[in-house]
C-alpha cells in the first residue's frame, strides 16, 4: 500500500485498495514550472490506476488537449481520489514514463508515480458566501506582489505550516511571503470559496487599482494561523461615503494544491455557518 511522509487518515487505505482493485480513476493536476504555469492553469487529467507496486502507483499516461501524450518524467503532480462519500488529496511526482502490460497482447503508455505524500481530506466545494462584517477578526493584510515567480514557494510554506499546526508539530509562526511590498490593512466584508470582499481606507485605492496580483493574509474563526491567498481585484466602489469596497477573485494558478487547501478551509467554515443559520430558522 502507498506510504506517506505524514500519517494519512485511516479511511485512505481502504479507499485506495478499492480503487486499485477495479482500476478506478485518479485525477491528476500537473504542478506548473514558472515557464508554463499559465498554460497549465486549470488543467486536469482523469487516469486509471493500473497497479500499486512497492508503494509506487502506475497510472495510464494521459493525452494533452493537442493530442500528444501528457505529463513528462519528473513532473510534480497533485492527485485526488474519491468516492461518493470520501475525497482525498495527495502530492506526488512522475518517477518514470514506461509501457505497462495490460495483458499478454497489449501494452499501454503509463506513468510511475512516487508514493503519495501529504495525504489529507479534501472537502467538496460549495461556494456559499459568508457575511463577516459583524465578526471580530484581525485585520486582513494585503501586499503588492513584486515577483510572481516567488508565489509558489510561499503558498506551499503557508499550507505546510497549517498542516504542522493541525498535527501539533513544531512550525515557524512567521508566514512565509513571496517578494512583496508594504501592506495595507482591510476588513473582511464577506468570503466564499472563490473570492472575498474587503472594506479599506480611501487612501489605499492606488494599491487596488494599479497592482495586478495581491498577497492576502486573513484569519478565520477557529483557524489558528492566517490563511494566505493570491487575489486579483475585480471591483472597486465607495462604501458608506468614506471607505472603499473591494471585490477580489482568488488566483490559484500558481500552486493548485494550495488553492484546494484554501477552498477547503473556507468551505468548512461556510458549512458551519450554514448549519447555524438553519438551526436558528427551525
Amino acid at each position: 500500500m502507498a506510504s506517506t511522509n505524514t500519517t494519512p487518515p485511516s479511511e485512505w487505505f481502504g479507499l485506495v485498495k478499492e480503487i486499485a482493485s477495479r482500476n478506478g480513476t485518479v485525477t491528476l493536476y500537473p504542478q506548473a514550472d514558472e515557464a508554463d504555469k499559465r498554460a497549465l492553469n486549470a488543467v486536469e487529467f482523469k487516469v486509471r490506476l493500473l497497479q500499486i507496486a512497492d508503494g509506487q502507483w502506475i497510472v495510464e499516461r494521459p493525452f494533452a488537449k493537442a493530442g500528444e501524450l501528457g505529463l513528462a518524467e519528473d513532473r510534480d503532480v497533485f492527485g485526488i481520489v474519491q468516492t461518493d462519500a470520501q475525497r482525498f488529496g495527495f502530492n506526488s511526482r512522475v518517477v518514470s514514463v514506461e509501457l505497462f502490460s495490460l495483458n499478454d497482447d497489449r501494452r499501454v503508455p503509463a506513468l510511475r508515480l512516487a508514493a503519495p505524500r501529504d495525504v489529507h481530506v479534501v472537502q467538496r466545494r460549495a461556494y456559499y458566501r459568508v457575511p463577516l462584517a459583524a465578526v471580530s477578526l484581525p485585520p486582513v493584510r494585503v501586499y503588492p506582489i513584486r515577483d510572481l515567480t516567488t508565489i509558489r514557494q510561499a503558498e506551499y510554506a503557508n499550507e505546510r505550516m497549517h498542516r504542522l499546526a493541525e498535527n501539533n508539530q513544531e512550525f515557524d509562526p512567521e508566514t512565509v511571503k513571496p517578494d512583496v511590498g508594504q501592506p495595507v490593512a482591510a476588513r473582511l466584508f464577506d468570503l466564499s470559496g472563490n473570492g472575498m470582499a474587503l472594506i479599506t481606507d480611501m487612501a489605499n485605492r492606488p494599491l487596488f487599482s494599479e497592482v495586478n496580483r495581491l498577497w492576502i493574509e486573513f484569519n478565520l474563526p477557529g483557524v489558528e494561523l492566517p490563511i494566505a491567498v493570491v487575489g486579483q481585484v475585480v471591483r472597486i466602489d465607495e462604501f458608506a461615503g468614506h471607505e472603499l469596497f473591494v471585490g477580489i477573485n482568488f488566483c490559484f494558478e500558481y500552486y493548485k494544491a494550495h488553492g484546494i487547501f484554501v477552498t477547503d478551509q473556507i468551505c468548512r467554515y461556510a458549512a458551519h455557518q450554514q448549519r447555524k443559520k438553519l438551526q436558528r430558522q427551525r
